[in-house]
């Protein structure tokens, strides 16, 4: 939601691999001011889905300030060339100290569209994205929890497809001080192009706030499943 794309400006890539030559299942490390997860990059039209599951987290709301934290996956958004994001997923805010939660999708730049019915911390969520063809996206969520689908198609133009995204981020300010005590979240069963997310190129990042780690990614295990924790 509402992502920088100047986020690669002064990116800082682990000293021991680079993005262009990495073996299979390595990654490189980067760090970020709004966003954490992993990323796969690739070409243009390189990427035509991306998938994943989640346990919505809970949030903790300790002050007047409103706070949110995003749960989502997308194509797009990632490097400078791109201007676009096809993104869904889930929100856990702090509004005037009280914890609000709902469903949403995005077709960056265009505003946010809430998306799906009830959703309450503990259910499970599903998110696909998919391009159809001929500058179609079809965006789908669910929450098996609560009972319900929802699905839509959208048409998005100047969409390069050279990334896609299972990311936890701050929105709102674009900046990590804005990001709500969501505690922890696990990706699970999460696939590009449907192949596990594991067998992609990958940068992974860690959301910081300055100096100081804000949200910390985890090692992908069994090929799909990650956690991103907030510290």
């Amino acid at each position: 939601m509402k992502a920088l794309l100047s986020i690669l400006a002064g990116v800082a890539v682990s000293a021991s691999v680079t993005a262009g030559s990495l073996p299979a299942h390595a990654h490189a490390t980067t760090t970020d001011n709004n966003w954490a997860g992993y990323i796969a990059t690739g070409s243009p039209t390189t990427f035509k889905s991306v998938s994943t599951s989640w346990i919505q987290p809970g949030v903790t709301c300790t002050s007047k300030a409103e706070t949110d934290s995003s749960f989502w996956v997308g194509l797009g958004g990632w490097s400078k060339q791109s201007q676009t994001i096809e993104q869904e997923g889930t929100e856990a805010d702090c509004i005037k100290d009280k914890p609000v939660y709902y469903g949403w999708y995005e077709m960056w730049p265009a505003n946010t569209q809430d998306f799906g019915g009830t959703v309450k911390p503990g259910d499970h969520i599903t998110a696909t994205t998919v391009y159809d063809g001929s500058n179609k996206f079809t965006l789908t969520l669910s929450d098996s929890t609560q009972g319900w689908k929802v699905n839509t198609t959208k048409t998005q133009k100047n969409a390069i497809r050279d990334s896609a995204e299972v990311i936890v981020e701050a929105d709102g300010t674009e900046y990590s001080g804005n990001l709500a005590d969501y505690g922890n979240v696990t990706f699970s069963s999460a696939a590009v192009n449907g192949q596990n997310l594991g067998t992609q190129k990958l940068t992974k990042a860690n959301m910081v706030d300055g100096s100081k780690t804000v949200v910390s990614v985890s090692p992908i295990t069994n090929g799909k499943d990650f956690s991103a924790t907030y510290k």
